[in-house]
């Protein structure tokens, strides 16, 4: 009860305030008309309410991107060991040890992130033109923000490397050597 009682007379103190701003105005210059009066903060609240909410579904946007990028070197890399099972049995039968295989695994497994970060910021870089509405005191082409950009896939993906490398070590050489 008390909640509504002080709700309304806020508003009521509004209400008066507006009007006695009207009639200051008013008093002044006649031909000027007041149509909307509102408080700062709800002015404020009103002009960034666009930009927070592109900047809040950017962010799910390259959440959602950062994941998919992990996904899809994991699977990459997990079908290409499968698909070199005789090739690490060989290796490990000729005296490789499970360091060498794991670093061959992840080697691959980053040139290929590598190379997509590159074609991503590349193609973010000549597609810059779209968002430059949105941006506020920053350039399109900032370097740190290009940089960090790039550092997230790139640095995230010994993440989605470490599984199939590791997996790449169990081979037994003979079996591999068997199989086909």
């Amino acid at each position: 009860m008390e909640l509504g009682k002080l709700f309304h007379s806020h508003r009521r103190r509004s209400e008066l305030l507006a009007e006695n701003f009207r009639q200051q105005i008013r008093a002044g210059d006649k031909s000027v008309t007041v149509t909307k009066v509102q408080p700062l903060s709800a002015a404020i609240s009103e002009t960034i309410t666009k930009p927070r909410f592109y900047t809040f579904l950017f962010g799910v946007f390259g959440a959602i991107g950062l994941v998919l990028t992990m996904t899809g070197v994991y699977g990459l890399i997990s079908y290409t060991v499968s698909q070199r099972t005789q090739e690490i049995g060989i290796r490990m039968a000729l005296g490789a040890n499970r360091l060498s295989v794991v670093g061959l695994v992840l080697r691959q497994g980053f040139g290929l992130a590598l190379a997509g970060t590159v074609i991503g910021i590349a193609l973010s870089f000549a597609l810059t033109r779209m968002i430059v509405s949105l941006l506020f005191e920053i350039r399109p082409t900032d370097l740190p923000t290009f940089a960090g950009a790039g550092d997230s896939p790139a640095g995230r993906s010994p993440a989605g490397l470490l599984r199939p490398g590791a997996a790449s070590t169990k081979v037994d050489p003979l079996v591999a050597l068997r199989c086909e």
